[in-house]
């Protein structure tokens, strides 16, 4: 069955550190997921389009796909991922971004 909407884009690994200190590393990120999940919302069926690397984390994919997405949209092509983007929340609800970095 083909899905009802589906985004395309973007798909990247991000890295968030929340005001609590707490850290979440190497989570499904880019324009494209941001925008299914939230047509998920609203779509019984929603489907994810876009290119990942060859070297994309498969448990990434995986935690994707587990979300009741369709991932047939996701091709695999020749390269590296880039470095996770890191995104910093702060206490007072403002957020610094636009930081690369390797999450190890």
């Amino acid at each position: 069955m083909s899905p009802q909407v589906c985004a395309a884009g973007g798909v990247t690994l991000d890295c968030v550190g929340e005001a609590d200190g707490t850290v979440h590393l190497d989570r499904p990120g880019g324009n494209a997921v941001h925008a299914v999940a939230g047509a998920r919302l609203f779509a019984p069926s929603a489907g994810i389009v876009g290119r990942v690397p060859e070297d994309f984390p498969a448990p990434v994919r995986a935690a994707i796909a587990g979300e009741g997405l369709d991932t047939r949209g996701l091709a695999s092509v020749p390269g590296t991922r880039a470095s996770p983007e890191w995104f910093f929340n702060r206490a007072d609800g403002s957020r610094e971004d636009h930081l690369h970095a390797d999450s190890a």
